[in-house]
């Protein structure tokens, strides 16, 4: 059925169409018995009753008792939360960068650096140009007050006049 001139695309074909053949199913053994199930089943099981407070775990204390079935989730939290937040556990490695306290830098005294300069430099040139764009503001403003408030002036009245003028220079005629 298989022929060397096949090309990919029909072996791809062709094996896909094919049924699945099923993996023979190995004999299953019986799993052996865990060291938990062969231990003494008169053992009661623990529940939140038996746990001792919260409060009074040391760093040091036994928490396996926490780890028992019959033990909520939610206490099981609590106390590897109160185990893992003793200073037994929460060390700093020293190799994590955040680990210092950043916030209280010590004073450079007189140091001025040329970037310090070059900041006042700029903040002075920010607020300069402030002060002048406001200003200019002002000025345009205070210009379209005076422009309002300044009475129009009436267009003089050429073509009266020239009416006027005309009718004196023309002879009266009886």
């Amino acid at each position: 059925m298989t022929s060397e001139n096949e090309g990919f695309l029909e072996r791809w074909s062709r094996r896909k169409q094919q049924p699945e053949e099923e993996p023979k199913e190995a004999p299953q053994e019986e799993p052996a018995a865990l060291p938990e199930e062969q231990a003494e089943p008169d053992e009661p099981v623990l529940t939140d009753e038996d746990m001792p407070d919260i409060e009074t775990l040391a760093p040091d204390s036994d928490v396996s008792p926490f780890f028992s079935p019959g033990v909520s989730e939610r206490l099981r939290q609590k106390a590897l939360r109160k185990i893992f937040h003793s200073a037994r556990y929460n060390v700093k490695d020293g190799l994590d960068d955040y680990d210092e306290d950043f916030t209280l830098l010590q004073p450079l005294g007189d140091a001025d650096t040329w970037e310090w300069r070059r900041q006042r430099e700029r903040l002075l040139e920010r607020e300069k140009e402030r002060e002048r764009k406001r200003l200019e503001e002002e000025e345009e403003k205070a210009s379209e007050l005076d422009a309002q408030e300044a009475p129009l002036e009436a267009p003089e009245d050429t073509e009266g006049r020239d009416d006027a003028d005309q009718l004196e220079e023309q002879p009266e005629e009886k």
